[in-house]
């Protein structure tokens, strides 16, 4: 299943099935992730960076994706 995350300065959605070439920007890379298992929308990160801020040490840390909640559980 492919889930698309697109945000902007005004408004954020997700679409589900494929991704929207028109939502990308001007010469934009299209990026994907793979989660953790089929049946859970975490991504593994190392030294994740949140709006500039880098997190502490050095281990791996877990992303999890719930488009029901209105933010990201680290």
């Amino acid at each position: 299943m492919v889930a698309s995350i697109y945000l902007d300065d005004e408004e954020s959605f997700i679409k589900f099935g494929s991704y929207d070439p028109l939502g990308l920007k001007a010469n934009a890379k299209l990026e994907t992730f793979n989660t953790v298992n089929v049946r859970d929308w975490g991504l593994y990160m190392t030294k994740p960076t949140v709006g500039g801020v880098a997190g502490s040490g050095d281990q791996t840390k877990s992303i999890h994706i719930n488009p029901a909640l209105p933010y990201l559980y680290v």
